[in-house]
């Protein structure tokens, strides 16, 4: 590790006045299963790191009228498992097929949905990249998967991410101003070198869910190995039905840009009619045509795309077969 300070914050006022003094050079450690690694082969530099692990809001589920509020710094392992998330399927699916058991017990939510886009140009060390070429991401001046492209295409590797958009739901922001709200689906951007609506001094302390919105929701991911990896992709459903009917529909695509993709086509496509094969082959279809990987993650674009099609098509029929 390089050398730097570090502060132990006992509150979340007192976190949010220490990352405002410390400006960018200064970044919130929650469990540090990704900034830690990250710090060591040089890809970031900063030189204060403010834990936020003894602030105990940020470790707590509390109810407000119909929705939950999540702390950002519950463990993956315990959203796993909770039985206060039941009626969030597709959100426990995603947290427990993150990374390892050893790792979950460690990253929390904040840090995974605040989690950098990766690359393979770009997650090597430091020496790595400058034999090759330093990419636009960090001292060079083009894209190496997308050598046209004016920003960097890295794709996101969050599991909940697209869950949680899915879900609708919503993110609270604290910073030595004062709170902020954001929907989730607009907190982040098509840039994988700065993909968060979020201003340097900001802390992601809560995740506002709605409770009773949909009735069903899966999550799918794709990766080399079934531990361990980063997703190559990520497939959530959440779907609401009355008598067999779909009412509303939701399908976001991970880690295929720098943000959840809305499958907007596949989701009108399923509104008003219910899970005949025929249906779940047509939003499967659309959903494959609209996404546009780039070879810059593990497994080829090519592959990646069709094996959207598939994983849709294999969560609407485990949602057919769970309500039938």
């Amino acid at each position: 590790m390089p050398r730097l300070q570090y502060y132990r914050a006992k509150s979340l006022q007192e976190a949010a006045r220490m990352l405002a003094d410390g400006g960018c050079q200064a970044a919130i450690l929650g469990g540090g299963t990704d900034l830690v690694p990250r710090m060591k082969r040089r890809q970031e530099n900063f030189k204060a790191l403010i834990d936020v692990g003894a602030i105990r809001q940020l470790s707590q589920i509390r109810r407000a009228k119909n929705k939950l509020y999540l702390g950002a710094g519950l463990k993956l392992s315990f959203l796993a498992q909770s039985s206060e998330l039941s009626q969030f399927a597709a959100f426990k699916q995603a947290a427990g097929l993150v990374a390892t058991p050893a790792i979950r017990n460690q990253a929390t939510l904040g840090g995974n949905l605040c989690i950098p886009t990766r690359c393979v140009y770009f997650d090597r060390s430091d020496q790595w990249r400058e034999s090759l070429g330093f990419c636009l991401r960090h001292k060079g001046l083009a894209c190496r998967a997308a050598p046209g492209s004016a920003v960097c295409l890295a794709p996101m590797s969050s599991d909940l991410a697209p869950v949680l958009v899915a879900l609708g739901a919503q993110v609270q922001l604290v910073s030595r101003d004062g709170e902020r709200a954001a929907r989730l689906e607009e907190f982040y951007k098509n840039d994988g070198k700065d993909h968060l609506q979020k201003s340097a001094g900001e802390i992601l302390a809560w995740v506002a869910v709605e409770s009773g919105v949909f009735t069903d929701s899966v999550y799918l991911k794709l990766s080399r190995r079934h531990s361990f990896e980063f997703p190559s992709l990520g497939v959530a459903v959440a779907l609401s039905r009355r008598k067999g009917t779909i009412d509303a529909a939701k399908i976001v695509l991970g880690s295929i840009a720098p943000y959840p993709v809305v499958a907007r086509e596949s989701q009108d496509i399923l509104i008003g009619g219910k899970l005949s094969d025929e249906l779940i082959a047509k939003a499967a279809g659309a959903a494959a045509r609209q996404a546009t990987p780039v070879a810059n993650a593990d497994l080829s674009p090519s592959y990646r795309r069709k094996m959207i099609g598939v994983l849709l098509k294999k969560a609407l029929h485990e949602i057919r077969q769970a309500g039938s």
